[in-house]
């Protein structure tokens, strides 16, 4: 057990200074992403493998045994309509953690645009206000 606590740490401030969210974007070719059911599951399905397998790759790190192994992923994928436009929103939080991450994708001309957003106190990030630092990212990069 006390292996956990530096383990649970550590994923709570991972690429995170203060209490500040932290912004990632990442654009890419569109290649007919529909933003449909079927896409938004297998989105939702490699998040929750990519978080996975790190979390796994963080305990093995640390020397963690299987048996003591207790911290779980946990993602849900959804559409949200801000501003008249249609986008997927994948939050991702472990088990025993306070970290957690919002992702929303959208199609802007040609490209597949995610903004990722770091919260390691758990709070999430308001979306829709212009005074957020995540808010103010997904206006600018996804909203007409």
């Amino acid at each position: 057990m006390l292996r956990l606590i530096p383990l649970l740490l550590m994923l709570a401030t991972a690429g995170c200074t203060g209490d500040a969210p932290t912004v990632k974007v990442t654009r890419e070719p569109a290649a007919g992403a529909t933003l449909d059911g079927a896409w938004l599951d297998a989105l939702t399905a490699r998040t929750l493998d990519g978080a996975a397998a790190r979390l796994d790759e963080t305990y093995a790190r640390n020397g963690v045994p299987p048996e003591e192994r207790t911290a779980r992923p946990y993602v849900d994928g959804r559409f949200i309509s801000l501003g008249g436009t249609r986008l997927a929103q994948v939050e991702l939080a472990y088990s025993g953690s306070p970290l957690r991450v919002v992702r929303i994708s959208g199609v802007r001309g040609g490209e597949l645009i995610t903004v990722s957003c770091t919260a390691p106190d758990g709070r999430p990030p308001e979306l829709t206000d212009p005074q957020d630092v995540c808010g103010r990212k997904v206006a600018e990069l996804l909203l007409p």
